[in-house]
């Protein structure tokens, strides 16, 4: 099966969970050994991303969105699935996610909530709350779209489909132009226009943080 699995550890972390995907990498900002050689006892080959590693919360956030949208990723395989460290990815979840994305460019979990809620809940989150007039005025520029939300924690991409690179181009300008770091806003206004498969996790999926989390340090 023709797919590589990507996920990304910048900032304060540095545990990713076990996983046995064949073509798995961790794309990161640490460049240490020892972080490196526990990525590999986990399965996950390593690839050292092009910015400096920083432990500032909002930073290191926005150093992973380009992640999600394949900015750094030149991989040569029919499918691309961005994951979550926090997920616990397994070679089992993978067949299930190809046969719903189909012949379609795009597929994520379903957020089930309005960009409005979205936003109101995101206030809860200081990462969040200082980029509040960038969230309003990406908002506020498609307050007359009905826009469907999705959770950028998981995100499947076809790349040989023909909406692949514009997809993940304006997901990446919109990085660029919003500077906010709220993609479950960010992304799904970006590209509402895009047919998008949208599904819940009922593939068994478990998300749990690989180690503790630090309030106001880790995302």
């Amino acid at each position: 099966m023709a797919v590589s699995v990507v996920t990304c550890v910048t900032g304060s972390f540095n545990r990713v969970h076990k996983t046995d995907v064949e073509n798995a990498y961790v794309f990161t900002t640490i460049r240490d050994d020892s972080f490196k050689k526990h990525c590999e006892e986990q399965g996950w080959g390593v690839i050292i991303m092009n910015e400096m590693h920083t432990f500032n919360l909002k930073e290191a956030t926005r150093q992973s969105k380009y992640i999600k949208t394949l900015k750094y990723c030149n991989l040569n395989t029919e499918h691309v699935l961005y994951i979550d460290h926090k997920y616990k990815i397994m070679s089992i979840h993978i067949p299930p996610l190809i046969k719903e994305i189909g012949d379609n460019a795009f597929l994520s979990f379903i957020n089930p909530k309005s960009i409005y809620r979205e936003f109101f809940d995101s206030m809860a989150y200081d990462r969040y709350l200082s980029d509040i007039i960038h969230i309003r005025a990406n908002i506020n520029d498609y307050r007359d779209s009905d826009i469907q939300l999705f959770y950028g924690g998981l995100i499947l991409y076809n790349t040989k489909h023909k909406d692949f690179v514009d997809i993940t181009n304006k997901m990446n300008r919109a990085v660029d132009k919003y500077k906010h770091v709220q993609d479950q806003i960010l992304f799904p206004t970006a590209i509402n226009e895009y047919k998008k498969i949208l599904i819940n996790n009922t593939i068994g999926l478990k998300h749990e943080c690989p180690q503790e989390q630090i309030p106001g340090k880790t995302y």
